[in-house]
């Protein structure tokens, strides 16, 4: 299962059913390959099919050492606008490697998963912003995205506010349209990062 063992197989009716026990992964659509040894120990495989997915990544709360926590459980507020500083995700489904976390926008960087739960908690670098309820988009490997904003119903109260300026900043998009804009900001990141990958 893109490229994971499926532990403890066992066969029926002559390998026309296997079973055994899922492997830890992430991803809307998992590529699935059943494999036999034969009695002369040639390895004969079947094509990739897509017939599995692992569920939506989701966020319960965020925590950052100098941000305050706020009235809702789970976010946080009055956050450096510089940005700086390990801000801790805290959730389910975040599978093991290789997640992408962006506020308002903006690349969380340095993501490392946690070593003893990867699936539940990751640490990331804030980036600087300024805006009054930053929304968090989180991207599982394999394409699974989350959605955190103020007006979402999978808020699960994880947002991140700035501290407070001269300026008061407000969104007068739609909840669409602000869904839309971090979708097309999460499109030019993501080939940006992968003209460089390909040129690097």
């Amino acid at each position: 299962m893109d490229g994971e063992s499926c532990l403890n197989v066992t066969s029926y009716d002559s390998y026309s059913q296997l079973f055994c026990n899922l492997p830890p992964g992430s991803g809307a659509r998992v590529s699935l390959v059943a494999s036999i040894i034969t009695g002369t120990s040639d390895t004969i495989s079947s094509l990739p099919i897509m017939l599995l997915g692992y569920a939506d990544p989701y966020i319960t709360r965020v925590a950052h050492v100098d941000c305050l926590p706020s009235n809702t459980s789970g976010s946080v507020t009055s956050c450096p606008r510089i940005g700086g500083g390990t801000l801790t995700v805290i959730g389910n489904n975040f599978g093991s490697a290789d997640a992408v976390v962006l506020i308002d926008g903006e690349l969380c960087v340095d993501v490392v998963h946690d070593e003893q739960s990867p699936h539940y908690r990751l640490r990331c670098t804030l980036p600087a912003g300024t805006a009054a309820n930053a929304a968090i988009v989180f991207i599982q490997a394999g394409g699974s995205v989350a959605i955190i904003t103020n007006s979402s119903a999978t808020v699960r109260n994880s947002i991140l506010t700035r501290t407070s300026s001269n300026r008061t900043n407000v969104y007068s998009h739609t909840n669409m349209s602000f869904v839309l804009f971090l979708f097309c900001n999460i499109i030019g990141r993501v080939l940006a990062l992968s003209s460089r990958h390909i040129s690097g």
